[in-house]
């Protein structure tokens, strides 16, 4: 299996921002935050660059291709979240071949989906159990590239 991640900078540069946002946001509200809202969108506020273009195929409605940011590949899979709507998220899946799933909605922590081609991937809490033939890509997403 071949398996690749963003770099422990940009995870680092992502966690520091999420820390900040949840002390932030527990300062004001006085709440617990979401961890993986928090950490989707610490990851989407990190620098882009150009390993985190999704192709044209996987424009969609709602969805921000210039806010894609590459989370990590699996078995030739590339795993991205991008922003949708306002406050939404996608993860998207893309193959060496082009072919894409995405699965975006209002809510990060809801999302699931995949395509026989591509596996799948969800968002993922730390406070999970991972599934048997699911694993770990990047703080926030399980990935099963073998799930049709």
């Amino acid at each position: 299996m071949t398996r690749l991640t963003r770099s422990a900078a940009r995870r680092s540069s992502a966690w520091a921002a999420g820390a900040l946002l949840c002390v932030a946001g527990l300062a004001l509200t006085g709440c617990v935050a979401d961890e993986p809202v928090t950490q989707i969108r610490a990851f989407l506020a990190t620098e882009r660059d150009s390993g985190d273009s999704l192709p044209d195929s996987a424009a969609t409605d709602g969805l921000d291709m210039e806010s894609s940011r590459l989370v990590g590949a699996v078995d030739g899979v590339e795993y991205f979240v991008a922003a949708y709507h306002t406050t939404g998220a996608c993860i998207v899946m893309v193959t060496g071949s082009g072919m894409v799933g995405s699965s975006c909605g209002d809510n990060p922590n809801t999302l699931a989906g995949g395509t026989s081609l591509t596996g799948h991937a969800m968002v993922y809490q730390s406070t999970d159990e991972i599934p048997k033939g699911w694993e770990k890509v990047g703080d926030f997403l399980i990935v099963n590239p073998a799930a049709t």
